[in-house]
């Protein structure tokens, strides 16, 4: 999808390609459970929590796949990035083929529904 951007009192007019592309980041030590500190928390999900981040990759490191999808100039609409590793859980990032769901229309058809619904947002410009 191309999108114009124009202008009219500069009397230019900017045209930038879209394009959708997924990626993850891995398995990645990103601060996101503040549940670690909460003494509510069961102690066994803490001590969890605490061994998962100590052997996840760093930040740094769980950017890349996104960074790639963002600014990767062979990068095409529908691809998905992942991190290149064991399973896909850290390291750089490749190309991989999405779950089988991922590809079904009818479920994102419904999906995109159910979230127009949910959030009466709707997206006139894109039917």
């Amino acid at each position: 999808m191309s999108v114009k951007k124009s202008n009219s009192w500069l009397g230019w007019t900017e045209v930038f390609l879209l394009i959708l592309v997924a990626a993850h980041p891995g398995f990645s030590a990103t601060g996101l459970r503040t549940d670690l500190s909460d003494p509510k928390t069961p102690t066994f999900h803490r001590r969890l929590g605490y061994f998962f981040e100590s052997i996840s990759q760093s930040v740094e490191i769980g950017v890349f796949p996104q960074v790639y999808a963002a600014t990767g100039l062979c990068v095409q609409g529908g691809e998905y990035i992942s991190p290149a590793g064991l399973l896909q859980k850290g390291g750089f990032h490749k190309k991989v083929r999405s779950s089988a769901k991922s590809y079904n229309e009818d479920l994102a058809r419904r999906l995109w529904e159910v979230s127009e619904s949910l959030t009466g947002v709707t997206y006139q410009a894109l039917q």
